[in-house]
């Protein structure tokens, strides 16, 4: 049985690597990278496995980009205040949980990168309006369709699959291809 899940996971690995467009990995690089170097702020958000991806990025980013190159890297992951969260979820909605972070500390030249799977979340969806409305970059990380997500983002980083968890691996993979740039 788990040879044919091993097998199964392998050949759809390499099926979606010869798909997906290396192109918009490479824009999104370079936009972050632009961004870090100008000292605005990359603020990155998602929920469940997209949320431990996005605090992923931010630890390897933050720490590697100060300690390789002596520069700051202005990270901030929404998913890290547990009490901004479930306090925003209480007082306004879920939907709000992103957005109103948003609010406070968005600035022009800052970069939003969106993340969700399936391209759908409703508090993704809502926090990159604003963004958009703001006039900010935004980078989204998405799989399966990607949603309302990837046409309302100016860099889409598109993982062509129907597979959650794999579509979590691939946007773990861009977050170290990020890393690896900066270094």
């Amino acid at each position: 049985m788990a040879h044919k899940i091993i097998k199964n996971y392998i050949s759809t690995y390499q099926e979606t690597v010869s798909k997906v467009d290396s192109k918009e990995i490479d824009n999104a690089v370079t936009a972050i990278s632009k961004a870090w170097l100008t000292g605005k702020k990359i603020i990155a958000f998602g929920n469940g496995g997209s949320a431990l991806n996005v605090q992923h990025f931010m630890n390897d980013w933050v720490k590697n980009a100060y300690m390789t190159k002596n520069i700051p890297f202005y990270g901030v992951s929404l998913v890290d205040n547990v009490g901004l969260l479930t306090s925003y979820s209480n007082d306004c909605s879920y939907e709000d949980v992103f957005l109103m972070q948003l609010k406070t500390m968005l600035a022009p030249g800052d970069v939003v990168i969106a993340v969700s799977g399936s391209g759908k979340s409703p508090n993704v969806i809502r926090a990159v309006e604003f963004a958009n409305g703001k006039n900010n970059l935004v980078i989204s990380l998405t799989g399966f369709d990607g949603g309302d997500l990837i046409q309302m983002s100016d860099i889409p980083v598109h993982f062509p699959l129907n597979d959650m968890q794999m579509t979590e691996d691939f946007h773990l993979q861009f977050g170290h291809i990020v890393m690896k740039a900066m270094l």
